[in-house]
């Protein structure tokens, strides 16, 4: 379920330290639990701050849903069933998900945003034994780690 992320953001700001903490562990919980999407684990972290001033880039200002190669590879069509249109992300049209290496393991990654226009990702963490270097979409990442 996708859900609106501003409403949430604005809920969350008005918690305390250990009630933002229990609800972390709650939506851990909750989102594993019921991972028919491939979700296996979700991040949050919090800043407070008088002034944000960064011009958009896909990889600040955003929330990261960690889920499983199976789920990721079945995100382009999961999302577009829902209603949600995946979107260009790092030059890379989103007609599936794109890898990025980093030494000796690479994160694999799609693009899309809520309702609200905020940018979420669903992204998985993968192995690369060649020790790729070049940014790629994960079916030709697939290929060359075979």
């Amino acid at each position: 379920m996708i859900v609106r992320a501003t409403e949430i953001l604005k809920t969350i700001q008005k918690l305390n330290p250990a009630e933002k903490h229990r609800l972390r562990e709650y939506l851990i919980d909750a989102l594993t639990a019921s991972s028919s999407n491939g979700l296996k684990k979700i991040r949050l972290g919090l800043w407070k701050t008088d002034k944000v001033k960064l011009e958009y880039h896909p990889s600040i200002k955003h929330i990261a849903f960690q889920v499983s190669i199976e789920g990721l590879n079945n995100s382009v069509s999961w999302l577009k069933n829902k209603g949600y249109k995946p979107r260009e992300a790092f030059g890379f049209e989103p007609i599936e998900p794109f890898a990025m290496p980093h030494n000796d393991y690479a994160h694999a990654k799609i693009h899309f945003n809520d309702p609200d226009g905020n940018s979420l990702k669903f992204i998985c963490k993968i192995g690369n034994p060649k020790n790729l270097k070049e940014r790629m979409y994960l079916s030709k990442w697939e290929e060359m780690n075979n």
